[in-house]
């Protein structure tokens, strides 16, 4: 009998449970101070949340202008997506105001930026680009695994959006402390995740129309997901660590009955493996960190792609 669906926080407390690291896990990812400072008790406030602090205060004012220039945006459908991404990166800076211990001092009210609408979102771009790379280079050097894992979403987050205009959902996620685990626990629910998505992409191949033009990136898109696997069982066995079974059965978290469901639930799909490579990141250090933030990064590429909503927090669950 296939089983239950499990979603994001499911299926990693299934994985978990496989090595016995279930126990004294959170259900809510929080992101803990540094040195475990309850949440609102005074603390010196942390050096690399400020700096990431700053590059989100500094995109808010960059939008704020842009929102005000009276050549730009074009389109309430560009003015709609561009409010939302401000929204977003406000909603950073309130967060990381109450990580770092910073007081919370607001953004700045910029004069109307009088570029025209090319410019500016290229401007845009770029600044995202840069405050991303700050992100990226602070989650790669992160001592504390779930400051790791904050900075790996906003870096996500920045590199998304290098292109100004995709709308932002407010999944009402706000990251406040999570027990990452060891690799080895991380390693397990990617597995568990990439197993779900191959069975996604075999059950679609054999239910969608053979001459639709989904079917020829499916069948690449498996052979990737069936190495991905591989390579992940590889790291587990290097590890000492046995590989668990694959389960019976995934119910997936949509249907296939036409194209256009097949192609929203493998886009659910590797949305649950961005989050999964999320915490590899998190529980990884040096070159290991490294290649799984890349990997984050191109997962959440893909997803996008296919039609995932573009997140506020990416790869939190």
């Amino acid at each position: 009998m296939p089983q239950p669906h499990l979603t994001r926080r499911g299926l990693a407390l299934a994985a978990l449970a496989t090595t016995g690291a279930v126990a004294g896990c959170t259900p809510g990812p929080t992101v803990r101070p540094r040195g475990g400072t309850a949440p609102g008790a005074s603390r010196t406030p942390d050096a690399a949340l400020e700096r990431a602090r700053a590059g989100e205060a500094e995109l808010v004012a960059a939008l704020d202008a842009a929102l005000a220039a009276p050549k730009a945006p074009r389109s309430p459908a560009q003015a709609a997506a561009l409010r939302q991404l401000r929204d977003a990166h406000a909603a950073h800076v309130e967060t990381l105001d109450r990580l770092a211990g910073i007081p919370s001092i607001g953004t700045p009210s910029p004069a109307a930026d009088a570029s025209a609408w090319a410019p500016l979102s290229k401007k845009i771009g770029a600044l995202e680009a840069r405050v991303g790379q700050t992100h990226r280079a602070a989650a790669g050097s992160a001592t504390d695994p779930s400051q790791a894992l904050l900075l790996a979403s906003l870096a996500t987050f920045a590199a998304l959006n290098t292109s100004p205009g995709r709308p932002v959902v407010d999944d009402t996620t706000s990251p406040a402390a999570v027990e990452v685990g060891t690799r080895t626990d991380a390693l397990l629910v990617l597995l568990s995740r990439l197993r779900a998505l191959a069975e996604g992409l075999e059950v679609g191949l054999g239910q969608i129309p053979s001459t639709d033009k989904l079917i020829e990136p499916m069948r690449k898109h498996l052979v990737q997901v069936w190495a991905a696997r591989d390579r992940v069982e590889d790291q587990l066995r290097a590890a000492g660590e046995g590989i668990p079974p694959a389960e019976l059965g995934y119910v997936m978290p949509g249907g296939f009955g036409s194209v256009a469901q097949a192609r929203t639930t493998w886009a659910l799909l590797e949305d649950d493996v961005t989050a999964a490579w999320a915490r590899v990141a998190a529980a990884s250090s040096g070159a290991d960190r490294n290649r799984a933030l890349d990997a984050m990064l191109a997962q959440a590429r893909t997803a996008l792609g296919l039609g995932a909503p573009l997140t506020r927090w990416p790869g939190w669950v």
